[in-house]
């Protein structure tokens, strides 16, 4: 439950950095809340889904003892993999705007487009260690 709240917290701020950096586009932000909203219907239709799932017992300390869960079925393990997938490609949509509208925009500044990315990474890296 912790980890999905921590990725709607990220998901949110991406979009708001990604539609301030697209000056406000109506377009960038809709497409992002779609894109998002699909994401969160398939990560709850897959939570759900699996949520009566019989899950066996570990049956010693070496089935959960390293942060994995091995007595996953693969079924569910597919289905966990559909969820992150859907975050993966969220970012991977994000990162790509980011890096176009970086590109368009990187000749105007000094230094170039890379030290833009560096920069507003930085600075959003920086914001999120605060939190």
């Amino acid at each position: 439950m912790s980890s999905a709240l921590i990725q709607g917290v990220v998901a949110g701020l991406l979009t708001l950095r990604t539609y301030a950096l697209y000056n406000r586009s109506k377009k960038v932000l809709a497409s992002l809340l779609l894109l998002l909203s699909v994401a969160v219907a398939i990560t709850l239709w897959t939570i759900i889904g699996n949520r009566h799932a019989h899950r066996p017992q570990p049956t010693d300390a070496l089935a959960t003892s390293n942060g994995c869960d091995l007595t996953l079925s693969q079924q569910e393990g597919y289905s966990l993999a559909l969820a992150w997938s859907t975050i993966l490609i969220f970012d991977a949509v994000v990162f790509v705007l980011n890096v176009f509208q970086t590109v368009r925009t990187g000749w105007h500044w000094r230094g170039g487009y890379l030290r833009i990315m560096f920069r507003d990474g930085e600075i959003f890296h920086g914001h999120c260690f605060r939190l």
